[in-house]
């Protein structure tokens, strides 16, 4: 199986790009916030044991996607320095000859400022103010690369989703 992690900062197009993957492969998509939805919505989101329970369904899907040979997965994420779960995920993947593509997103920060407030952020649950946007740049330094492994790394500022879905493809094309 394939695996790509689409990570970055709110509002610089994670889910946009994942969707154009998908539509583009046989790929599955995995919405970050589908499980963060679902948690929330019976456990307190302040409670660093309802995070952990986040990153315990995701791997269970993935373990579970591994099983039933789903060809490819691509997963979204705004990258806050997880890097246990980020080790978990892939071991669960490569250790069953799988591969994981990492793909860091970056944004001009003005370009985020507009973004977050789009309506299509709230109707999933995103950030989607400015002030929550700042906090979050300062809090998690623009939110880092995953080191240890190679990551592409897009600049989301001007190319459209289509551009950039076909340049992770690209990649992942050269990386077998």
């Amino acid at each position: 199986m394939k695996a790509i992690l689409i990570y970055g900062p709110p509002a610089s197009g994670k889910l946009t790009i994942a969707k154009e993957i998908c539509k583009a492969t046989t790929f599955k998509l995995f919405h970050n916030h589908a499980v963060i939805d679902l948690c929330f919505s019976v456990l307190d989101s302040k409670s660093p044991r309802s995070w952990s329970i986040i990153q315990k369904i995701r791997l269970d899907i993935v373990r579970e996607a591994v099983k039933q040979n789903v060809p490819g997965i691509v997963m979204t994420m705004a990258y806050t320095g997880e890097r246990d779960y980020i080790r978990r995920l892939i071991r669960v993947v490569e250790n069953n000859q799988g591969r994981v593509y990492l793909v860091r997103l970056t944004c001009d920060p003005a370009i985020l400022r507009k973004r977050v407030k789009n309506i299509s952020r709230q109707s999933h649950g995103k950030l989607h103010s400015q002030e929550g946007l700042e906090e979050w740049l300062v809090r998690h330094r623009g939110g880092g690369i995953i080191s240890g492994r190679k990551n592409l790394v897009l600049d989301t500022s001007r190319p459209t989703s289509k551009q950039s879905a076909k340049k992770v493809l690209e990649y992942i094309e050269t990386k077998k």
